[in-house]
């Protein structure tokens, strides 16, 4: 239930960066070269996440929680390494960058709400990698790749496609 009210609010948010886009005179360009590196760095600790978890629900299924637990915290680690990437983006763009007001509010709204994801995960699963025994870590594990699916769009939508949608 989590998950899908979750997803319509980012699908609204979504829908409202795609609306603006459309409607906007004008949209800056897609990002430099640079922030395209970063991006795409960030989507392998994303989908490198996605791996480790479901790794780590595979070998709690086999009882193994030393090594699911394992696997949760090199998930942590990604994590805390995609969030660190993300805030260097986020300096980069604002301050030194300076883009139209409007694209800076729509990338950092749908950042804003993904990275949120992010830190409320990181304790939730050290947590998880803490009582590994206790906690179903499948239930984990869907929260990361709903947490990922996020990103990739976000990656697409910002960093992949930076062409103008005035013509539709």
């Amino acid at each position: 239930m989590f998950l899908a009210a979750d997803g319509a609010l980012f699908l609204i948010c979504f829908l409202a960066y795609l609306y603006l886009r459309w409607k906007a005179p004008a949209w800056a360009g897609a990002l430099h070269f640079a922030s395209a590196i970063m991006a795409t760095a960030m989507t392998l600790f994303a989908l490198a996440g996605s791996f480790t978890m479901a790794a780590a629900a595979n070998a709690q299924a086999k009882h193994d929680n030393v090594l699911a637990a394992r696997f949760v915290a090199a998930t942590v680690g990604l994590w805390v390494t995609f969030l660190i990437c993300d805030a260097m983006e986020w300096g980069r763009l604002l301050f030194f960058e300076k883009p139209p007001l409007i694209f800076a509010q729509t990338f950092c709204l749908l950042t804003g709400y993904h990275a949120l994801h992010l830190m409320a995960g990181v304790p939730y699963l050290i947590t998880v990698t803490v009582k590994t025994g206790k906690s179903d870590v499948g239930a984990a594990a869907l929260l990361t790749h709903f947490t990922n699916l996020i990103w990739i769009l976000i990656f697409v939508a910002f960093y992949m496609f930076g062409t103008d949608l005035q013509g539709l």
